[in-house]
């Protein structure tokens, strides 16, 4: 039994060359496709990076929205302060009594204002001890006094803390003696 298997008689044997050739283009078509799959790969990489991530962050978008529109809808929120009386800077030993409603975005921001009050009243009365009488009787004198009250308070109340959204300050009563 003969398991070799003989050319032909008249056939010529192959040189070696050619069946080296035969080799080198099967791999090189094997590269080639392998080659295409990558690319192919990257593409799909690309498109999906572009248009299919950035349409999902879109409409993560237009649900932010609609939470800020329905936040709208839910009427503001205020936190009426206790009163607060001082006595002012300088040598008539005038005193301011104040009311303070504030106007915040939302119930959780309200929630931590309530939760931080002691440092909250802390803060207003250092800043409201600190004025003359002449300082806050006018009107300017005022909306720079809403501006304090509101950059005082929505100072972070621990560090890592975030600022509260204050959008309103709302002195509901005001009386200098």
């Amino acid at each position: 039994m003969a398991t070799k298997k003989e050319a032909p008689a008249g056939a010529k044997p192959a040189p070696a060359g050619e069946a080296d050739k035969k080799s080198s283009k099967g791999k090189l078509i094997v590269m080639i496709v392998l080659l295409l799959f990558i690319l192919g790969g990257a593409g799909g990489g690309w498109y999906w990076w572009a248009h299919v991530k950035n349409a999902d962050e879109a409409s993560e978008g237009e649900g932010s929205a609609k939470k800020k529109k329905k936040k709208k809808e839910q009427g503001p929120t205020f936190v009426s302060l206790d009163a607060f009386t001082v006595n002012l800077r300088g040598e008539d030993n005038q005193l301011l009594q104040i009311a303070i409603t504030l106007q915040l975005s939302d119930e959780e921001d309200a929630a931590k204002l309530k939760q931080y009050m002691p440092l909250v009243r802390s803060r207003l009365v250092l800043l409201l001890s600190s004025k003359r009488a002449e300082e806050i009787l006018t009107a300017e004198g005022k909306v720079k006094l809403e501006q304090e009250v509101a950059e005082q308070i929505k100072q972070p109340f621990y560090q890592g803390d975030y600022p509260l959204e204050i959008q309103n300050v709302l002195f509901t009563s005001f009386i200098v003696q």
